[in-house]
C-alpha cells in the first residue's frame, strides 16, 4: 500500500504513518501554508508583464555590458563575468519566485532550471526579488485622509 500524500501541493512528504483516514497534512505548518494558499490571489497579468519587462530589461543590460567588455578587452571582459553571473542570478530567482507564486512545485521548476529538486529548493526557497510585489502594493488599505 502506498502512504497518501500531503494535500498541500507545495508539499511532497506522505502523511505520517499514524495519521488519522480524514488527516490531510503532514503537519499543522503543512497544513496553515495551504490555508494561506487558498487565501492568496494568483499572480496577476501584471505581475506577468512586470516580469516580462523585467527579463527585457536585464537582457539588454546583459547584452550592452557584455559588448563593452567585449570591446575593452579580454581583462576587462573576464572582470565583468562575476557582475553578469549576479545579474543572471537574480534573475533566475525572481523567475523561481514568480513560479512557487503561481503554485509550481519544486520538480517542476527543477526540472526546468536543470537542476534536481532538492537543490533547486535549497538554492532558491529565501531568495529576493527582483521586480515588487504588485500584489502587497494593491491590497494595502488606502490612507485615511
Amino acid at each position: 500500500m502506498t502512504p497518501r500524500a500531503c494535500a498541500n501541493p507545495r508539499c511532497e512528504r506522505p502523511l505520517p504513518t499514524q495519521a488519522v483516514p480524514t488527516q490531510l497534512h503532514c503537519s499543522a505548518a503543512c497544513r496553515q501554508a495551504r490555508h494561506r494558499d487558498r487565501r492568496r490571489p494568483a499572480p496577476s497579468d501584471e505581475q506577468y508583464l512586470a516580469l516580462a519587462q523585467c527579463f527585457r530589461q536585464t537582457a539588454e543590460l546583459l547584452a550592452s555590458a557584455a559588448q563593452a567588455a567585449a570591446a575593452a578587452g579580454p581583462e576587462a571582459l573576464t572582470a565583468h563575468i562575476p557582475a553578469l553571473a549576479a545579474l543572471l542570478d537574480s534573475l533566475t530567482a525572481t523567475a523561481v519566485t514568480h513560479d512557487r507564486e503561481r503554485g509550481d512545485t519544486w520538480p517542476v521548476i527543477a526540472t526546468r532550471l536543470h537542476l534536481e529538486p532538492e537543490t533547486a529548493r535549497r538554492r532558491h526557497v529565501n531568495r529576493r526579488r527582483l521586480v515588487p510585489d504588485l500584489h502587497a502594493q494593491t491590497t494595502r488599505a488606502p490612507a485615511r485622509a
